[in-house]
């Protein structure tokens, strides 16, 4: 397995487990998850010049960590493979594929060609019959609550992106998260169920705010949005001439597409592409502008999670026990809609 893990987050792939277990590896080494391997976790933002990642994380680095952390908590192999294939459906450049079919504030058009994807895979499939796991038990990992559950609550998905945005940002250190995770335990929700959450309040606090802070600072901050937007539009150019086809958004990587690109004769792709590339500012209207040039709104999908807290007569969410991160919430949630312009026109 190790040839198949990014070097750069071994420090963090032990903090979610100390195992290594082998049914994973077959898996791993298919067609479907290594093509992961080439599609970006931060949404193609990490190829143009508005962050500056301490490490590059694939999605198929993501969806070990999450299938990790699922087998950390539960030890059940369906469970684990659900949380494995959870991202296989997403199109290069990941959820720029959301904004490419205006799914801006949902971002879950991604998750639409999963089945079709793992049963038209020879390696899956072969895997699945020798553990006797049915492909219908891992191809919708929200069956799975420790896997994943309606937002805002905690899962196993956003815990992973929430601890490992944090050290490829370098907003929090490999002790801050290791005292993160080692708090968390299965608990009981409000509705019966099992769901991850924290054993101490003021750690839940932290984590918390930092689901907040993760998603202004990356998700939904201006870069991004403007970023994922622009980038759609290649994805669209490129789908309204023909060079690529609907499908290939889905089964390509992305070094495929750019050498596509790149050896195109298009001379306005070529320069939505390099213009891209160097993107590294915009500008901000309350209101629509009066522009010939391109601009998005800020409007898409706020992220925060809400997580358990254990207690002894009954487990509560931070939002009953912290006014400072309801205060946070509140504010993040409510930010006006603002217009991001750049220094480009697409016609």
């Amino acid at each position: 397995m190790h040839k198949l893990i990014n070097p750069n987050y071994h420090e963090i792939l032990n903090v979610y487990t100390k195992e290594r277990p082998a049914f994973l590896l077959p898996f791993l080494e298919s067609k479907t998850m290594q093509r992961l391997s080439d599609i970006s976790q931060a949404c193609g933002t990490d190829y143009c010049k508005f962050y500056n990642y301490k490490f590059k994380q694939s999605r198929l680095d993501h969806s070990l960590w999450v299938a990790l952390i699922i087998w950390h908590f539960t030890k059940d192999q369906t469970q684990t493979l659900a949380g494995l294939f959870h991202d296989v459906s997403h199109s290069v450049f990941s959820h720029v594929g959301d904004y490419l079919m205006w799914d801006t504030e949902n971002q879950e058009s991604s998750e639409q060609h999963t089945t079709k994807l793992l049963s038209e895979d020879e390696v899956i499939m072969r895997e699945l019959e020798k553990l006797w796991i049915a492909l219908e038990d891992v191809d919708d990992y929200t069956k799975y609550t420790i896997a994943d559950n309606p937002w805002p609550k905690l899962s196993a998905d956003r815990l992973e992106y929430t601890l490992s945005i944090a050290i490829t940002l370098s907003t929090k250190s490999i002790e801050e998260i290791t005292e993160m995770y080692n708090d968390l335990r299965v608990l009981t929700n409000e509705k019966g169920e099992e769901e991850i959450g924290f054993w101490t309040k003021d750690i839940a606090e932290k984590f918390a705010i930092l689901s907040i802070a993760n998603d202004e600072g990356c998700y939904s901050c201006y870069d991004s949005v403007v970023a994922q937007n622009f980038l759609s539009e290649i994805l669209r150019y490129m789908l309204v001439h023909k060079i690529i086809s609907p499908m290939q958004l889905y089964t390509r990587t992305e070094s495929e597409l750019i050498d596509k690109i790149n050896q195109s004769n298009d001379a306005k792709l070529l320069d939505m592409w390099n213009y891209f590339t160097q993107m590294s500012q915009y500008k901000i209207y309350r209101y629509k502008p009066t522009t010939d040039q391109y601009f998005v709104s800020s409007k898409v999908k706020r992220r925060f999670i809400d997580p358990l807290v254990w207690l002894p007569n009954w487990n509560k969410r931070v939002s009953e026990l912290s006014e400072i991160f309801v205060d946070m919430r509140d504010y993040h949630l409510k930010r006006r809609e603002e217009r991001i312009r750049i220094n480009y026109k697409l016609a």
